[in-house]
């Protein structure tokens, strides 16, 4: 895995935009806020329909005193990556939404010490409503080939 040296993360294709990096990392930035203010409402905001996600509750979430995500890369998603829930929200492959990759390593802290890392990758997709997640995948769970 690369790791990012500065803030500034990874672009692993040349179509994406600055804007749309921007809009990426001002979408982890709202989840940081909203764990740091204890708030649900607007960490759910930052999921596709406002809705809990696969592996990704927002409570355990919440119970941290605070969230500091750096983003490590963005990518285009390849179709085989992203395992759609079938009780999830069905996401449209219409030409609208554009599925991105992308990689981040969040840092908690409970009562105000640090207590562990991960890495995740998240699954974006781009609506006119800005982006949102669809899915998260703890690079923990997967198993190397």
């Amino acid at each position: 895995m690369l790791f990012a040296t500065s803030l500034q993360p990874i672009i692993l294709d040349g179509s994406i935009t600055q804007g749309e990096v921007k809009e990426i990392l001002d979408l982890f930035s709202t989840r940081d806020n909203a764990v740091k203010n204890n708030s649900v409402e607007d960490f759910l905001r930052t999921q596709l329909d406002a809705q809990e996600i696969k592996r990704g509750s927002s409570r355990s979430y919440i119970s941290c005193s605070k969230m500091t995500t750096t983003v490590l890369q963005i990518g285009l998603a390849e179709d085989k990556e992203i395992d759609q829930d079938m009780c999830a929200p069905y996401i449209s492959s219409e030409d609208s939404y554009t599925d991105y990759a992308v990689r981040v390593r969040e840092d908690y802290e409970h009562s105000g010490k640090s207590t562990h890392s991960a890495y995740i990758t998240y699954f974006l997709s781009k609506a006119d409503m800005g982006f949102r997640i669809v899915e998260l995948r703890n690079q923990e769970n997967k198993q190397p080939t």
